[in-house]
């Protein structure tokens, strides 16, 4: 009896695949490694990079224009209203008015 694996896959493809992916993945971990130990040996070095980055994105921030943002509180309150179309204008007029005393 052959495995079930063998069985579906006659040439290895699959296998072939799950290498070469292997073989990649095992390349960038290595050179990350390699990064990760250079930079934790330069680490006062990175610490002034870092420092220079927030005081380049301090600066840059400064000078955005304000008018760039919008005022969120202008000072009033928006409200619609939607009244039924069978409504008498009398009534309507009505309602308006205890509204607009709230």
């Amino acid at each position: 009896m052959r495995p079930l694996a063998a069985a579906r896959d006659p040439a290895g493809k699959a296998q072939c695949f799950y290498r070469a992916f292997n073989h990649v993945y095992n390349a960038s971990e290595r050179w990350y490694a390699r990064l990760i130990a250079r930079m934790v040996k330069r680490s006062g070095f990175m610490a002034i990079i870092v420092a220079g980055l927030v005081a380049l994105s301090a600066y840059g921030l400064s000078q955005v224009p304000t008018a760039f943002l919008p005022v969120e509180d202008q000072g009033y309150f928006l409200a619609v209203v939607q009244l039924p179309k069978a409504l008498l204008w009398s009534a309507q007029c009505g309602r308006w008015m205890a509204l607009r005393s709230v």
